[in-house]
């Protein structure tokens, strides 16, 4: 199906929120909570539940005798969210954004990342997605958009299994994996155009490619096959050196990564610090988010408003008795940055000026920063569902919260929330960011 853009261009409608329920309303009509993984492997079994020992991954290659020295400081002893009893390990920071572009070449001015990754240790029975469940483990992702004239893209897909037999079985049933020479943890994989990673406790899936390639059913050839090879290598090296010192467990990749800290004295925020546990709440759907975060960097000219805009993801399920009367609960927060407060109002009226369709309503309604406004984003016969946005200006940001509430396979558009329920989102929203802007 390919990436979810939480910001689309212009002329196009709201897709997020409705792609990522057509892929949640397939577990749900199957009745899935624990997902298979991304690289074939069994089904959920009993071994999902088995304890393991616990250690720090470490990988097995040798490190890079090419790589280049970098300034950052061995991260003190972490506590964050585990896998099997192992730190967690955060995809983009096993293949950072600075080796993607040293190993294979620069980034565009409209590059993005979009990570998904753990906040919390999820309980056994838990769904996680959009991370996908294997047996001992879970699978999370990292995908670069390099915006280069040619559309490459690069997407690490990390599954990480604390059970060592499990892991050994899952690597050694890889679909016509073909060993490279001189190291036993580097795997081609060309039906599949790319090449597989292992360390001590996980198994990476990195496919570099363009937008043409992706589309194409055809293996990798022997010449891609040939310059693709040694940059792997060096992948690997890098993945390698990123666990030996921490920085793969410290937490994930900052959305403003190579932005610079400030647009000019306004800090960046990290949307997914905003979109806290009590904002989920307020919306009146499920009472807590899932255990996945999913964010996307900030892309320096939103195509709505030509402002710095980043996105966070969040979705959680509210259990019931029978698995087909659970209801899950969708919401989006993307957060515009604009140098000061005035400019912040301009990339408001910019955004209701752009990003909606000539007729569209948009009610006024009150919050705990002034005036905000309320827009149906779906709801009609080319977009069933029953989305609906606020935005509000805070100070020098534009915050606009889109939910989706109780979907269920017999509810498969969902329900409204409510103008108040978005107002009491907001308000969330509101004092998440004024505490984390002090």
């Amino acid at each position: 199906m390919g990436h979810l853009l939480t910001v689309s261009t212009p002329g196009r409608r709201d897709e997020l929120i409705a792609l990522v329920v057509i892929v949640v309303l397939v577990a749900l009509v199957m009745g899935v909570v624990a997902f298979l993984g991304r690289d074939g492997g069994d089904p959920p079994d009993a071994a999902a539940d088995q304890p393991a020992a616990t250690r720090t991954p470490t990988p097995t290659s040798d490190p890079d005798p090419e790589q280049e020295p970098t300034d950052e400081a061995t991260p003190a002893t972490q506590t964050g969210p585990e896998v099997g009893g192992t730190p967690y390990l955060y995809a983009c920071q096993l293949v950072p954004r600075a080796d993607v572009q040293r190993i294979f070449g620069a980034f565009g001015a409209d590059a993005r990342t979009r990570q998904t990754y753990l906040d919390r240790t999820p309980t056994s029975r838990e769904p996680a997605a959009p991370a996908t469940r294997v047996p001992g483990g879970l699978t999370t992702s990292c995908d670069y958009t390099f915006a280069d004239p040619a559309g490459h893209t690069l997407e690490v897909s990390v599954t990480q299994v604390a059970d060592t037999r499990a892991l050994a079985r899952r690597w050694s049933r890889l679909p016509q994996a073909r060993k490279v020479k001189g190291t036993n943890d580097l795997r081609i994989l060309p039906a599949r155009r790319s090449f597989a990673l292992r360390g001590d406790g996980f198994i990476a899936d990195v496919r570099y490619s363009t937008f043409g390639d992706a589309a194409r059913k055809r293996p990798l050839s022997a010449r891609e096959v040939a310059w693709q090879v040694p940059r792997m290598r060096k992948v690997l090296a890098a993945v390698s050196r990123h666990v030996a010192d921490g920085t793969a467990t410290a937490g994930p990749q900052p959305t403003n990564a190579d932005l610079g800290p400030t647009v000019g004295s306004t800090p960046y925020v990290e949307p997914c610090a905003l979109l806290t546990d009590e904002a989920f709440a307020a919306t009146g759907g499920a009472r807590r988010p899932g255990p996945v975060d999913v964010d996307s960097s900030y892309l320096a000219h939103d195509p709505y408003t030509d402002a710095p805009v980043s996105s966070c993801e969040r979705r959680g399920t509210q259990p019931a008795k029978r698995a087909r009367d659970a209801r899950t609960t969708f919401a989006v927060l993307e957060v515009r940055v604009a140098a000061d407060p005035a400019s912040a109002q301009e990339v408001e009226a910019k955004h209701l000026d752009n990003r909606y369709p000539r007729g569209t309503k948009v009610h006024r309604v009150r919050t705990a920063a002034g005036t905000a406004y309320v827009v149906n984003l779906g709801g009609t016969d080319e977009w069933p569902w029953r989305s609906r946005a606020i935005q509000v200006v805070v100070g020098s940001y534009e915050l606009h919260l889109s939910v989706l509430r109780d979907v269920t396979p017999g509810r498969p558009y969902g329900r409204w929330v409510s103008e108040a329920e978005l107002v009491a989102a907001a308000d969330e929203l509101i004092g998440a960011m004024e505490s984390a802007t002090e």
